[in-house]
């Protein structure tokens, strides 16, 4: 098998979605029942967003077009290699252009919210900032963007309102939990980021790495406060 492997995967390219797979390696492996295969991606567009495994789901997807043609399969091991360079560490990698396409979608999509109260609803405007000059990381199967957000002009049942400074760390806390419960939020925050990612790296697809928004309040009428979890608004929080 080893000679067909190597007739049919080294002497052309497969295309996947717009990315390119050069197979440079196609080696038995040490227990002689895989094999080890070195894969190159080339990219769409040079510096663009990635996540290796997008790759992945890829090479299985021409290798299991393989087995159908070989009538047979295989266990493998893969070498990802991107533009003839390796992958960043964790293999992820979101550019400097999509992190801030993604602030400008959420600045510009989501200007305002409101949350549920006992008896009324809050509402409030929304500001956006990156937590860092990089806005995302790696964690286990999660790609978290990071943000701050600043509340300001609120309003119960249409009535302006300002916030009780005294209590502006618990307002913020509260606020926070119920924003990160509201699942309309949640969604809307992590939609725009699938969408904005989507001509770059489509994770639809993928059951291993998922984008994920979150956020810390950081500032209530442009006052800094540090969010202390697990209390309600009550009459007290406004006047």
């Amino acid at each position: 098998m080893s000679k067909i492997l190597k007739k049919i995967l080294l002497n052309q390219s497969f295309f996947e979605e717009g990315y390119e797979y050069q197979f440079i390696g196609v080696e038995i492996g040490k227990d002689t029942f895989s094999y080890d295969l070195t894969i190159n991606v080339i990219l769409p567009k040079k510096g663009q967003s990635y996540v290796t495994a997008v790759f992945s789901y890829h090479i299985h997807n021409i290798l299991s077009n393989l087995w159908k043609y070989i009538n047979d399969s295989f266990s493998y091991s893969e070498h990802i290699l991107i533009d003839g360079k390796e992958p960043i560490t964790g293999g992820v990698y979101i550019s400097r252009e999509k992190q801030n396409k993604i602030l400008t979608n959420l600045r510009n999509q989501i200007t305002s919210t409101e949350i549920k109260l006992k008896n009324d609803y809050l509402s409030f405007n929304v500001s956006w900032n990156p937590q860092s000059e990089q806005s995302y990381t790696l964690d286990d199967i999660y790609i978290d963007f990071y943000y701050y957000i600043g509340l300001s002009n609120f309003k119960i049942e249409d009535k302006e309102v300002i916030p009780n400074l005294e209590y502006a760390d618990k307002i913020a806390g509260a606020i926070s939990d119920s924003l990160f419960d509201d699942d309309n939020f949640k969604n809307k925050v992590d939609d725009i980021i699938y969408t904005t990612m989507s001509d770059e790296v489509d994770l639809t697809k993928i059951d291993e790495v998922y984008f994920n928004g979150i956020w810390r309040i950081i500032k209530i009428d442009g006052w800094e406060v540090s969010p202390n979890h697990g209390y309600n608004i009550d009459d007290n929080s406004f006047t």
